[in-house]
């Protein structure tokens, strides 16, 4: 039994090796990927005869507050069905990546960068293709050929690409990752995917800043985590009395009049249930909830939309001020945990951030498993080391 254990590691390597090839392919496929390769590490463990490592106390006491108190949430849901659902779709890719980060070797062998770094730039060269051809093959095939599926695999891209070529550079295939950059770069400017433009933007300085000096980066990290998560319960009034009406109008190609009002309509929520919130997971019903009656006339109108545009105010609407503090503390400890990497991959680390951050401020929904399981993946490439074969 104990032969199958390095098999069963090198099978999970493989799975987040064409991580960024599987959601060119089918953009939902993270959270199917995390998990199994977290059951196999799993595996691993279990046949070799091996216990899992436990992570440090204060950091895991943190999460499981988190995940504790959103469970208690479905006790005043008024949807908990879909907050069961929402929380199984989460949790998978969550707990495969606790998983993987306790579970595979610390060492990252030369052979597994290799063949992300193949995944990563064939999964450009499929997306840039498949655009440039207005995405006929998948018309042809019956499949969906809007240009906006590709927008969850340029995220991913944009996400996995720091720790990733800073393990090609510890190999001494620096070339080859600038060449990684500069496909991200095309791939990015040839998507309809703003949220990865503006990410984008934001890392590279931070990952520039943090390179000059690890105290700088990790202020940039902080900073954005706290203003994103501080700043949302208020961010739609702001600039609905801050943006001129002509820029609005001009910002019309990524609905910022539409935008405005959901993150009204999505606070006006949270100011009749501003400590508990309205429920983990119930967004998607927010229209529903028994406090949209008794929200401010004029308001309540755009709930229906499913989401709130933005990650971290769907934490304030749905747990309150409680999650919200619970969720900054899981920020503090993941700003400690890259404080401790390798300067070169803390520098990685807070471009990722970052790029997250800047992300889930204006994208769908924070609980995706799809995007649990990228922040998973991407937790295990920073937290790993990577020698040169002998």
């Amino acid at each position: 039994m104990r032969s199958l254990s390095p098999a069963l590691d090198r099978a999970a390597l493989i799975l987040l090796a064409i991580l960024p090839l599987a959601m060119a392919l089918a953009n939902r496929s993270a959270a199917a990927v995390v998990a199994l390769a977290g059951v196999l590490a799993l595996a691993a463990r279990i046949t070799g005869g091996e216990r899992l490592p436990l992570p440090p106390r204060a950091a895991a006491a943190a999460a499981l507050g988190f995940v504790a108190f959103a469970a208690l949430s479905l006790t005043w849901s008024h949807a908990p069905a879909t907050s069961l659902f929402v929380a199984a779709e989460a949790g998978l890719p969550f707990l495969g990546g606790a998983l993987l980060l306790t579970g595979l070797p610390r060492v990252l062998p030369p052979a597994f960068v290799r063949w992300a770094a193949i995944a990563f730039a064939s999964a450009c060269a499929l997306i840039v293709a498949e655009l440039a051809t207005g995405l006929g093959a998948r018309d042809a095939l019956g499949m969906r050929a809007q240009s906006f599926i590709f927008n969850r695999p340029v995220m991913t891209l944009l996400i996995l690409f720091w720790p990733l070529a800073v393990q090609m550079r510890r190999l001494g295939w620096e070339r080859w990752a600038w060449g990684l950059g500069v496909l991200l770069v095309v791939t990015i400017e040839r998507a309809t995917s703003g949220a990865a433009m503006l990410g984008l933007l934001l890392a590279l300085p931070a990952f520039l800043a943090a390179l000059w000096s690890r105290r700088a980066g990790l202020l940039i990290a902080g900073a954005m985590l706290a203003g994103c998560l501080a700043i949302a319960p208020f961010k739609g009034a702001l600039l609905d009395g801050l943006m001129p009406p002509r820029l609005v109008e001009r910002l019309e190609s990524v609905h910022a009049a539409d935008r405005i009002e959901i993150w009204q309509d999505f606070a006006a929520i949270l100011h009749q249930r501003p400590l508990t919130g309205a429920g983990f997971g119930v967004s998607a019903r927010m229209a529903e909830a028994p406090a949209a009656a008794d929200i401010p006339a004029g308001r309540g109108r755009l709930l229906a939309a499913g989401h709130p545009h933005d990650g971290f105010l769907q934490i304030w609407a749905e747990l309150g001020l409680v999650g919200a503090l619970l969720a900054a503390l899981n920020g503090f400890f993941i700003l400690r945990a890259i404080a401790r990497l390798p300067a070169d991959m803390t520098a990685a680390a807070v471009a990722s951030t970052v790029a997250a951050a800047a992300v889930v401020s204006v994208f769908h929904g924070a609980w995706q498993g799809w995007w649990i399981g990228l922040l998973m993946a991407a937790a295990f490439w920073c937290s790993r080391q990577t020698r040169r074969a002998p």
